[in-house]
């Protein structure tokens, strides 16, 4: 937990999640070669698998209801039912005519979560999302 940067009293908990995914990185308008020449082996028409890390950030402020929101179940029934075990491409609506980039799934995530949060007393402040140890993406900088 961290200290609100507006708020001397507000906390800003940060709680980690993960899910198993794969995707293909192609671009729609491109052919195989194309791909395989922008994207390398992460273009497989068959796709490739990652063990993805989310961190989730929320301000719990001053509002003791706050902290009996259940964050974990925001998560699980807005993040990670849709995405984890899938095929990003395939199974979810979000990427059929999108890169599933780490970029692409960060800001995706972050829109549920805060359309998810929007009359919650959490006060939703970003996410990040790890796709390998080396690579991430985040909405915030305080994620």
């Amino acid at each position: 937990m961290t200290a609100c940067p507006d708020h001397p009293s507000c906390v800003t908990l940060l709680r980690d999640y993960d899910f198993a995914a794969s995707h293909r990185l192609a671009l729609l308008d491109r052919t195989d070669d194309e791909n395989l020449a922008i994207f390398g082996k992460c273009s497989s028409p068959n796709g490739h698998g990652h063990n993805y890390r989310l961190r989730v950030a929320v301000e719990l402020g001053d509002d003791p209801a706050a902290r009996s929101v259940d964050l974990d179940r925001i998560v699980e029934t807005h993040v990670l039912k849709h995405f984890d075990h899938k095929h990003l491409n395939l199974d979810t609506p979000f990427f059929m005519d999108r890169l599933p980039s780490v970029e692409n799934i960060a800001l995706t995530i972050h829109a549920l979560l805060a359309e998810a949060m929007s009359g919650s007393p959490l006060k939703f402040v970003g996410v990040r999302v790890w796709e390998t140890d080396r690579t991430s993406a985040s909405t915030s900088e305080r994620v």
